[in-house]
């Protein structure tokens, strides 16, 4: 039959009323409180032998100060945060050793050492409760600052990735404007070769153009015969005969025919240009180049 002792600090949980845990001090002086239990049974060849030893008293006299001192005398090879954590298990397989090796012979057969709770004392609670808390801050403040670093990384990033975006539209802006205006350049350049071609062929074009807007008020002027071009004008205006050429003697010079009067416009004319006076033609005629009427 397996049987149970538990030695614990709650009451009415161990086999003694009230506070019944463990209080031993580890290796660097804390005090800690565990509560333990022990698993065993009794051997039943060995049971009268165990009897004639211990009666019934074997439990308290023989298996709890036992474990008892056990306990202390193994928690005073740890640290207080040794004893708690990553050495726990070590410490329980030490407690089992001690405990079969203090039962054999005996017709108890140990089952194992349970440690149920350690628990420290409040200064000590209240120093591991602030340093739990300060590390938990610590890790909150390096959480909190590699967030900031990745917001910021991509922060940099996209700020970056922005930046060539627009260094990259600027370029393009440039490369189409300057490729308009090639292109401008290459359409205004045709457009003179075709002007120029065709000025080539009709150069009294711009004799014309140059008479047509000289004046609005000259009707018809006297040009040398060495002219570089005459141009026929059918009639200067409704009911007007084109002027003939008048035949002068030789020696005589010509007189310039004066602009026939016209009633001036309400707006504000540029002032008349005087003609040239023209030469003598080899036999003593001058031309008379009728111009239009505006």
């Amino acid at each position: 039959i397996v049987q149970s002792y538990t030695m614990s600090g709650r009451a009415y949980e161990g086999e003694e009323l009230g506070d019944d845990a463990i209080r031993a001090r580890t290796a660097d002086g804390q005090l800690v409180i565990i509560d333990v239990t022990a698993l065993f049974r009794v051997l039943s060849d060995m049971a009268v032998d165990l009897h004639i030893s211990w009666q019934d008293r074997y439990v308290r006299d023989f298996i709890r100060p036992g474990l008892r001192s056990f306990v202390r005398s193994q928690a005073a090879r740890f640290n207080v945060d040794e004893i708690n954590s990553e050495k726990r298990k070590a410490f329980e397989e030490a407690l089992n050793d001690l405990t079969n090796a203090h039962c054999r012979g005996t017709g108890i057969e140990p089952l194992g050492i349970l440690v149920r709770n350690i628990t420290f004392s409040p200064e000590y609670a209240s120093s591991v409760e602030e340093k739990m808390t300060a590390k938990q801050r610590i890790r909150e403040a390096e959480y909190k600052a590699l967030q900031m670093a990745n917001l910021a990384s991509g922060e940099g990033k996209q700020i970056t990735i922005k930046a060539r975006a627009q260094a990259q539209a600027i370029v393009d802006v440039a490369k189409a404007e300057a490729e308009a205006h090639v292109v401008k350049a290459k359409a205004e350049a045709e457009a003179l070769v075709q002007i120029g071609q065709a000025l080539d062929q009709r150069d009294n074009l711009l004799t014309y153009r140059y008479i047509d807007k000289l004046s609005p008020n000259i009707r018809a002027m006297l040009l040398p015969s060495n002219a570089p071009l005459i141009l026929p004008m059918p009639q200067l205006g409704e009911g007007a005969t084109q002027p003939q050429p008048a035949s002068l003697p030789r020696a005589a010079q010509p007189e310039a025919v004066q602009p026939e009067a016209v009633q001036p416009a309400p707006e504000v004319r540029p002032p008349l240009v005087q003609p040239p006076q023209p030469q003598l033609a080899q036999d003593g005629a001058a031309q008379q180049i009728p111009v239009k009427a505006q």
